[in-house]
């Protein structure tokens, strides 16, 4: 038989004021019946431990960017008019999270964009402006991401996302692109 080592008295019991060892414990072990420091770390995507992040307040920080995430586009143009037109056009999924939106704008001359959430196309129609930008001389291109639009599409009827313009006064050729990441 192999010699065995004693432990040092590393933790003390409160409950009796005696010694007691520190117990190995592996992950997937019951919690229970171990003297063990609590050690906060996870793995990361090579097996390799890693502390867990927290901010200023102590909070968890947790990403939500992950592989559960489609990024849904569109893109077109159309002939310069001085009232709304819609350039691009991305079907939604009922009751889904989008968030991430991305636009791009492209004129000769001064123009007004929105991208708009349409709930219920066909229906009642009810549209909110997510985002409004414009274009014109010193600036014919614009784009932009807004980290923090998010929003649920409608949990009944068509939704879509569009991206719509129209020029302010000369009428001139509008390109546009419009993106969006939706929560799988």
């Amino acid at each position: 038989m192999a010699d065995v080592r004693t432990s040092f008295i590393t933790l003390e019991d409160v409950a009796s004021g005696a010694g007691v060892p520190l117990h190995r414990a592996l992950e997937g072990d019951a919690a229970a019946g171990k003297n063990a420091h609590g050690a906060l770390v996870a793995k990361d995507g090579g097996g390799l431990l890693q502390y867990l992040k927290v901010n200023a307040n102590r909070e968890l920080v947790i990403s939500t960017e992950s592989a559960d995430l489609a990024c849904l586009s569109d893109e077109g143009g159309v002939a310069g008019t001085t009232g709304f037109q819609d350039i691009a056009t991305i079907p939604l999924a009922n009751s889904a999270v989008y968030k991430k939106l991305s636009v791009l704008g492209s004129c000769f001359r001064d123009t007004i964009y929105e991208a708009v959430w349409v709930d219920d196309v066909g229906g009642a129609d009810t549209e909110t402006i997510l985002a409004t930008f414009r274009t014109g001389a010193g600036q014919y291109n614009h784009s932009d991401t807004y980290e923090c639009a998010e929003f649920t599409s409608g949990g009944s009827g068509t939704q879509e996302l569009r991206i719509r313009a129209k020029n302010l006064n000369t009428t001139s050729d509008i390109d546009a692109a419009i993106s969006v990441l939706e929560v799988q």
